[in-house]
């Protein structure tokens, strides 16, 4: 049992030191912008940074003396705080047994595959790097590739060793377990400003990446829950002192990365290719105060503390070199009804489901989370209304999930982020009469400009893109199957017409029904993953997302799932061979609208729903597997969603019974509570196509 004195010891501490960070932060003006004066010209190149033994200083004095210029003209309270935090972090890793030191061990990662490829090419690449040094004298590493790679893998290693390691390397960077296990002249490890890294904030908002600190961050001791919570609100406040010192300070974020991993391929991408995620200063403040009322709540988790500050966190910018700005798509709504289902969900679904279809109330099960997680959903909606309506039912304070609801509304409430209200059902239902069909909900606007369907159609035959059409050619098997879909999208779009729309659904099963009878066993693998490419581009036909780089990613996702699918034998489960196309046609599906960040065309809904079938619904821009029934059919389609989400493809969830709550339970470690799911209640079928 944990040590209740040490516990409020600790408490205190971090306490202390959150405040004294909102106060720092808080000192700053409201418009304040961070700068610095310009670096030296000689600006470290890619190749500099990865040749270095030290990648933060190289060694060149006139970095040097640029950065203790930077240093000198930021608050010294400011980089105080920030080094006692960040070495904070590093003790309450400690505290679950992280190792000392961070140790490049081959046996803890030959039996992941895509580590055992990348120490395969690290291995290739320095056999070769050695053939020209010896004939030539001279230290090779071509664009400092074998470094990165190296890198790459002690990341992976010290990943293994510590508890909370996604969360941490997500807030803190990528090398900040490293750093928290070096050497430290001020006696316990540290994170100094210049090794500080921002590039993966970003993916604080990428599905598979929140479903990874999700089940770390649950999974963790019960005698650690009050260790988890202060070491997630360290993490947030180290990211809240980062908001108001000068960006260029992070060296650590010009760094070269591998960008792309595809078997034995890589891409090395500059660090100008980051997705660098601009947060506003003035909004930390309030989240600090809320996440330290939370550390002394027992009712908050820490990863209740984890999304609720994702939620509260405001984003100036984003920026990527890699295309278009990649953002989040934060849909804002106008009331929010938190309540408890048993008592209240069957009379609140019946009104709400007859209001006009962009009506702003948030209702759970009517109002699907998009590419999140529930906890991240849910607090991210509340932050993002107006009101919140409380429905203070009978059986609503035994429910956890409503007492945290009605926490986080009293908290927003109290930091003038939104109105909240308590009140009777009759009372919300009277309100919801008078205002709900009113009401409007505020869509995300990402400025999608780059169009799919064209890039993937000519990645389709291109070399450096296997497995696809050009490597099927290559191994000499035939392609005719795919050729009437092919020509199809080689026609001029006429999505407003209601035959060409039919014709793409019906060509798409067609194809699929041909592939599959061409080749039952998924061999070769390439007429399949063609097959599917070209599915994912007819879905997506009038359908665009961010840039060029952002539908490569996505066909390597999906490519990902199907080899996956295929390796697991999932394609002789009798489920999926009953309706194979269909099942294939899901895959495809629910990766153009993860693609297209949920804004797939809606005109072309009526070819997904003629090509999907009854392998799943669709509502609000989610495929909804129905898992209402046991069985052999239910297992296939929670693999199958299982598989999608570990790509990082979150445009799928589940339609579940009130009666049997599938969410309660787990595939393999993935714990169904935390994915998108709708509750049936008596007379919530209608508005998903379902039967009683």
């Amino acid at each position: 049992m944990p040590n209740a004195s040490v516990e409020s010891e600790n408490l205190e501490y971090v306490s202390r030191l959150m405040q004294t960070a909102t106060e720092i932060i808080a000192g700053f003006a409201p418009n304040y912008t961070p700068q610095a004066p310009e670096m030296p010209h000689r600006e470290p190149s890619a190749e500099a940074f990865m040749e270095s033994e030290d990648p933060a200083m190289l060694n060149d004095p006139a970095l040097q003396e640029w950065l203790n210029k930077v240093l000198k003209g930021t608050p010294e309270a400011l980089v105080s705080a920030f080094l006692e935090c960040s070495s904070a972090v590093g003790q309450f890793l400690r505290m679950f047994g992280a190792p000392e030191t961070a140790s490049f061990g081959v046996r803890d990662l030959i039996s992941e595959p895509e580590t055992f490829e990348l120490m395969m090419k690290l291995a290739q690449l320095t056999r070769e790097a050695e053939d020209v040094e010896k004939k030539e004298g001279n230290r090779v590493d071509p664009l400092g590739l074998r470094k990165a790679i190296y890198d790459e893998l002690l990341r992976r290693r010290a990943a293994r060793g510590f508890p909370c390691s996604r969360t941490v390397t997500t807030l803190l960077g990528p090398n900040a377990l490293l750093w928290l296990t070096a050497k430290s002249s001020r006696g316990a490890p540290n994170i100094q400003p210049h090794e500080y890294r921002r590039s993966e904030w970003w993916r604080v908002w990428d599905i598979e990446n929140q479903i990874a600190i999700e089940q770390e961050l649950l999974n963790a001791p019960s005698e650690g829950a009050v260790a988890v919570k202060l070491l997630v609100a360290l993490c947030w406040t180290v990211v809240g002192l980062a908001t108001v010192l000068p960006p260029d300070i992070f060296l650590g974020d010009k760094s070269s990365f591998i960008s792309s991993e595809r078997g034995d391929q890589l891409t090395l991408s500059g660090g100008a290719y980051h997705t660098f995620v601009e947060l506003e200063p003035s909004s930390m403040p309030a989240v600090l105060r809320i996440l330290q009322a939370g550390l002394h709540d027992p009712l908050l988790s820490g990863a209740d503390l984890m999304w609720i500050a994702a939620a509260l966190v405001r984003v100036r910018e984003v920026r990527s070199g890699l295309g278009q700005p990649a953002r989040s798509a934060d849909d804002r709504f106008e009331f929010f009804i938190s309540h408890r289902g048993r008592d209240a969900k069957q009379q609140l679904s019946a009104m709400v489901q007859n209001f006009p279809p962009r009506h702003g109330v948030f209702l759970d099960c009517l109002t699907l989370p998009r590419g999140v997680i529930n906890r991240s959903f849910i607090y991210g909606s509340m932050a993002r209304s107006q009101k919140i309506v409380i429905v203070d039912t009978e059986n609503y304070q035994e429910s956890d999930w409503c007492k945290k609801e009605l926490w986080v509304a009293s908290a927003l409430a109290e930091a003038g982020l939104v109105k909240y209200e308590r009140t009777t059902l009759e009372s919300a239902l009277s309100q919801l009469e008078t205002w709900g069909p009113r009401s409007s909900r505020q869509y995300s606007d990402l400025s999608l400009v780059y169009p799919i369907s064209q890039r993937v159609l000519r990645d389709l035959d291109y070399w450096a893109r296997s497995p696809n059409l050009h490597s099927l050619k290559e191994k000499g098997h035939p392609a005719d199957s795919l050729t009437r879909l092919q020509e199809l999208l080689h026609e001029k779009d006429e999505p407003d017409d209601a035959e060409w729309v039919t014709s793409i659904g019906r060509t798409v099963n067609e194809t699929l029904s041909a592939v599959v009878q061409q080749s039952p066993g998924a061999e070769p693998f390439d007429l399949w993953a063609s097959a599917l490419q070209l599915c994912l581009a007819a879905f997506a036909s009038t359908s665009n997302t961010l840039s060029k780089v952002e539908v490569r990613h996505g066909v390597d996702k999906l490519n990902a799932v199907l080899r996956k699918f295929v390796a697991s034998d999932s394609f002789r489960d009798p489920v999926f061979r009953h309706a194979a196309p269909q099942h294939l046609a899901l895959l495809a599906g629910a990766s153009a609208i993860d693609l297209s960040k949920f804004q797939l065309d809606p005109r072309v809904f009526p070819a997904l729903r003629l090509s999907i079938g009854d392998a799943s619904g669709l509502r609000d821009g989610l495929l909804l597997l129905d898992v209402r029934r046991s069985g052999p059919e239910r297992d296939f389609r929670l693999s199958l969603l299982a598989l999608l989400i570990e790509e990082s493809i979150g445009s799928v969830g589940i339609v579940q019974d009130a009666t049997d709550t599938v969410h309660n339970s787990r595939i393999g470690t993935l714990r169904l509570e935390i994915l998108p799911c709708v509750t049936l209640y008596p007379g919530m079928q209608a508005p998903f196509g379902l039967q009683a």
